[in-house]
């Protein structure tokens, strides 16, 4: 496979996504859909096993930490309906303009994932996850002083909503690193605290609200927001608890000239980054599980938001709504716990648990639209916390699985611009068609069908594997420029080296 393009390390030392040779080496074999007993390329091996984590040790304190995000953020959509919809139902907004608000902040969120591969390359995973995480709990805060639908564009759909998806990316991709026999159970364990989050956080603003009002319970939700930065101190470079000697690199040596220069320097590098990993878009597969991670993520922040619009609408009171969340949390974080062992124990590929996962959602949604009784909503609501535990749970693993460890957080950050289209595509319509139809059952509906399409597109994937083997070439040309440019930059900085050290040395005319 031929020497590998090294990765920059971030400033505190991390090692960031594993090297983009090695991984269009495990595009181009396949290697992550085989067999591993037919794998039989030493490249490929020694690329796996560069791959490994510690398994465990510091790790399981990073996945507590990642539980206690997703216990605060891990609910943001339902959130957003519990916290707003009696403040904006009150300014008489529309339903477009509700979904507006809400789907513009995933939209820019869903953008700023593109930057986490080169932001945590350049900065870290506990440096970017702190800033995002002020940013969040500031947003938040001035939300509680909003006076119009106008004013949560800025405080709710910028500030605050933002860094959600960035801080979720970040968690999704620093846990594998950390692991290699338990990453299902370590990555499962992950995103229970999502689990907790739809359990106690809709009754717990509910009460808030009552207690409070509306400002005093958006104010100290923020306050609440502002523990992420606790959470991300434990973020620390995986070289801290393994054997792994980390490189010396650009980012982490001492530039001169003032702090413009450096900021200039540091955006230049991130933004080169970034453009590295467009060399995905090469690849079919990578385009079609994106768009459909992209789809299902879609879908499930819209059905979220509109539960306690659409319950609201027939008649159910604010308690029965945050009542409906809870049970799909309880249910969520029940599946959480059952379903890696099912998975592990016989054996069932991601894929296959994101296509099942998809399909229940998508029925359990068109029941909860247009079933009037309460009990069989709360059903309905707990058969859909179901299918969302499946989905996370493979969420990036299923990602890992068909195109491996290597390409996980860059995939990840160019999901954001699908999930960004995808989003301020679908978002808005659902509002649109709820306007135009005076009815959320067939918004919801309608919502409900793009489940099924997600479901549908995983049957291309062949075709998709069969278009990348097809197009080996290309990719192969790309690796090969990329090699060069790789010595070219070896040999540059051994020549630095070489001027500093003849720098050093002090010339006869000196001494005399």
């Amino acid at each position: 496979m031929g020497s590998k393009l090294p990765r920059a390390e971030s400033n505190d030392g991390v090692r960031c996504s594993p090297m983009k040779k090695c991984a269009k080496g495990l595009l181009n074999n396949d290697y992550s859909v085989k067999n591993k007993d037919d794998a039989q390329d030493d490249d490929v091996e020694s690329c796996v096993e560069e791959e490994k984590g510690p398994d465990g040790g510091w790790g399981w304190v990073v996945v507590f930490a990642c539980f206690m995000l997703w216990i605060i953020i891990g609910s943001a959509p339902a959130n957003f309906g519990i916290l707003f919809s009696g403040f904006l139902t009150g300014l008489q907004t529309s339903s477009i303009v509700t979904a507006w608000i809400q789907n513009l902040g995933m939209v820019l969120s869903a953008l700023g994932c593109y930057l986490v591969d080169p932001m945590v390359e350049e900065f870290g995973w506990r440096n970017v996850s702190l800033a995002m995480g002020v940013m969040m709990a500031l947003g938040m805060s001035l939300s509680a002083a909003a006076t119009s639908a106008v004013d949560l564009f800025f405080t709710y759909s910028v500030l605050s909503s933002i860094p959600v998806e960035i801080i979720m990316t970040v968690t999704h991709a620093i846990v594998p690193h950390y692991f290699t026999q338990r990453m299902t159970l370590a990555c499962s364990l992950t995103s229970c605290g999502s689990s907790i989050s739809l359990i106690v956080m809709p009754p717990l603003l509910t009460m808030l609200i009552e207690q409070y009002s509306f400002r005093g319970a958006t104010l100290i939700t923020g306050a609440l927001m502002a523990n992420t930065c606790v959470a991300a101190m434990v973020f620390h470079p995986i070289e801290w608890h393994s054997n792994i000697r980390p490189s010396k690199t650009v980012a982490q040596k001492v530039e001169g000239g003032g702090a413009c220069s450096r900021v200039f320097n540091s955006i230049g590098r991130m933004l080169k980054t970034a453009r590295g990993n467009l060399w995905l878009f090469r690849s079919m597969r990578a385009i079609l599980i994106n768009i459909i991670l992209s789809i299902a993520m879609m879908a499930f922040s819209n059905f979220l938001y509109l539960v306690p619009f659409a319950m609201e609408a027939e008649g159910y009171s604010p308690e029965e709504s945050s009542l409906s969340i809870s049970v799909s949390g309880f249910s969520l974080l029940v599946t959480r716990f059952i379903y890696p062992i099912l998975l592990i124990r016989f054996g069932v590929k991601h894929q296959i648990g994101v296509m099942s996962s998809l399909a229940i959602c998508g029925t359990a949604v068109i029941v909860f639209a247009w079933e009037d009784n309460l009990y069989v909503k709360l059903a309905m609501m707990a058969v859909q916390g179901v299918g969302v535990g499946m989905f996370f749970t493979s969420y990036c693993l299923v990602v890992v699985e068909v195109l491996g460890l290597s390409l996980l957080t860059p995939m990840l950050s160019i999901n954001g611009v699908f999930k960004a289209s995808i989003t301020l595509l679908l978002g808005p319509l659902i509002g649109w068609i709820r306007d135009v139809t005076g009815s959320y059952p067939v918004s919801l509906s309608v919502l409900a069908g793009t489940f099924y399409l997600a479901t549908g597109l995983w049957f291309v994937l062949p075709l998709a594997r069969n278009y990348d083997l097809s197009h080996e070439d290309q990719t192969k040309k790309f690796e090969q420029f990329g090699e060069m440019e790789s010595k070219k930059k070896e040999q540059q900085q051994k020549n630095d080296e070489k001027l500093s050290l003849l720098e050093g040395i002090p010339r006869q005319g000196d001494n005399e």
